[in-house]
């Protein structure tokens, strides 16, 4: 039903074409192996976000106790 909120019924029956065709074959086939090259790209672009953010967490936590520390 997610499918009949997007797409028409002729642009279903187009996919259902391509699906069925020889290069819509093989982008089913290729797919498994996209899918782990494009993770792969993700987690690497993603490492160094999360390195900076564990820094920033660590800035703002020392931060926040210095200025405990001064109200005291």
């Amino acid at each position: 039903s997610a499918y009949t909120q997007v797409y028409s019924e002729d642009e279903l029956l187009e996919l259902i074409d391509f699906y069925n065709s020889p290069i819509g074959r093989k982008f089913m086939d290729k797919m498994p192996e996209m899918m782990e090259v494009t993770m792969a790209m993700t987690q690497q672009m993603m490492g160094g976000f999360y390195g900076r953010l564990e820094e920033l967490q660590a800035e703002l936590a020392a931060d926040i106790e210095a200025s405990k520390q001064q109200q005291h």
